[in-house]
């Protein structure tokens, strides 16, 4: 009897030791509280926006803002998400050789569903045999990085 009871108690405290997937909303999230915390780059101004989020699968999803050239990839184990390096954008001059890079990782922690608090690393570079030209002629200070942190809210 007392060994019945015993696995009794352990089938109802199992289910919660285990914290579920959490998923993160589909839609529209507003971008907030952003602040540089290091930026080697020339200076810049980051402000508030918006950006959208969809679910791929479970522990999967993208974040797609107007100004990226394409949509971020990121995963999520619990609470914590990572969107890996991904190129940001590409400039090139048509009469150069000099492509200006930019690259962002970002990555973070859900409080809940509809809120999260994250840090992103944004790198620039230059490729190709005329970069000092493009850094003479642009006044940029490459290779450099930009680090900040934000949260993000659910809007709809």
């Amino acid at each position: 009897m007392l060994r019945c009871c015993a696995r009794l108690v352990v089938l109802t405290l199992v289910p919660g030791c285990f914290t579920p997937e959490l998923k993160p909303e589909a839609g529209v999230w507003t971008y907030n509280d952003v602040v540089v915390t290091e930026n080697t780059c020339n200076p810049i101004d980051v402000p508030a926006g918006e950006f959208t989020l969809t679910v791929l699968s479970e522990g999967n999803f993208t974040i797609e803002v107007d100004t990226l050239q394409n949509p971020l990839s990121c995963s999520n184990e619990d609470e914590a998400f990572a969107c890996p390096e991904s190129l940001l954008a590409k400039f090139g001059g048509e009469d150069s050789d000099a492509e200006l890079l930019i690259t962002v990782e970002i990555e973070g922690t859900f409080a809940n569903s509809t809120e999260f608090s994250g840090s992103e690393l944004i790198r620039q570079s230059c490729t190709g045999a005329d970069c000092d030209a493009l850094i003479a002629a642009t006044k940029a200070k490459l290779p450099c990085s930009i680090d900040l942190t934000f949260t993000g809210r659910f809007k709809e």
